[in-house]
């Protein structure tokens, strides 16, 4: 009994210490300096430009982070300065000349302000990646019926169309330079063209690029981890130097009609709405910079609330002296690849 009373005792205490514990830390957002933020992705086919921004505390009403218009804005190249950048609208800077940097150029660009002082970013044009080859692999195909209940003539179901599916591996080789730790991001595109106009429809295709290191796919032992490429952005740690097949799952269907029209009027040969379907493949070679800034807001997208009570919170990257932001170079490999088969057919 004595023991049981000890350990009551002993309860009582700690949680009399505990709560003893709290102390309120009143927040004084007044005390948070604010500072500028230079946000820029540079690539040769476009003018240089940045965008400017002021820092906002998380509590400010406005919702927003406003927009520097005052700035005076500076670009070098390979250490010379190349001229400024003019600002259009809503904090954003464009090069006054047209410029438009080259592969290997050191690009720096620095902004100052009366009121926030003065930043600046750099960052280094990458070659562009060489490709080698770009083919489907394994590709395989299955028919599913598009039914009506109600069928023609009401009382009956009716087939009224099919989908013709392929799933395939895409086949993407490329050989890496081993002079160098070299950074890449994979951006895939689809695009229909239309029978009835000269518009198309583009929609992005979503794929888990670790499926591209895995040794069920691609047939070497490569070690993976948990980690989801959130912005289809790699390094060459495992294959750098060599040459190296990128093959990842895909799916790609293709809608037949018998009808005509909502009334349903048959037709003996089956028709589709699309032209034609193209895969944009733009294989880009990334800055350092720009790679470790893309993993960190990765690894803050795929992180969740949960998880984010119990862990250290993640530090975005930034190259952005003086105050925050990126500032990024990449250059680009576009191949288009028509998604038509020789079995397209209707089954």
């Amino acid at each position: 009994m004595k023991k049981i009373y000890r350990i009551l005792f002993f309860l009582v205490v700690l949680a009399g210490s505990l709560s003893s514990c709290e102390n309120e830390i009143k927040f004084h957002e007044g005390d948070i300096t604010p500072f500028m933020v230079m946000n820029g992705l540079l690539s040769p086919d476009s003018v240089i430009s940045v965008d400017l921004s002021e820092s906002m505390s998380v509590i400010d009403p406005r919702g927003e982070c406003p927009r520097m218009e005052d700035a005076e804005v500076k670009l070098y190249v390979d250490g010379q300065l190349r001229g400024t950048l003019v600002h259009t609208s809503a904090g954003h800077y464009v090069s006054a000349s047209g410029f438009t940097p080259a592969v290997g150029q050191h690009i720096a660009i620095t902004a100052a302000n009366t009121r926030l002082g003065s930043i600046g970013g750099a960052s280094t044009m990458p070659a562009v990646a060489r490709i080698d080859s770009v083919a489907f692999g394994n590709v395989k195909k299955t028919v599913e019926y598009r039914l009506d209940e109600n069928g023609d003539n009401g009382t009956e179901p009716d087939t009224i169309g099919y989908f013709v599916n392929y799933t395939f591996n895409l086949n993407l080789t490329f050989t890496d330079p081993a002079e160098e730790a070299n950074f890449y991001r994979l951006m895939m595109h689809k695009r229909t063209y239309e029978n009835d106009s000269s518009w198309v429809t583009i929609e992005s295709i979503v794929y888990d690029l670790k499926d591209a290191f895995n040794p069920d796919v691609t047939g070497e032992l490569i070690e993976t981890t948990d980690y989801t490429y959130y912005y289809n952005e790699f390094d060459d740690k495992i294959f750098n130097g060599t040459t190296f097949t990128l093959r990842i799952p895909l799916e790609v269907s293709r809608y037949y009609s018998y009808v005509t029209d909502y009334t349903h009027s048959s037709q003996s040969t089956p028709e589709t709405e699309e032209k034609d379907k193209e895969l944009y493949i733009d294989l880009q070679s990334i800055s350092s910079d720009y790679f470790h800034y893309l993993r960190a807001r990765g690894k803050v997208d795929n992180s969740s609330i949960i998880n984010d009570l119990f862990t250290e919170p993640i530090q975005i990257y930034t190259n952005i002296e003086g105050g925050n932001g990126i500032l990024g170079c990449y250059t680009s490999n576009i191949r288009k690849i028509p998604l038509t088969f020789t079995d397209d057919t209707e089954p």
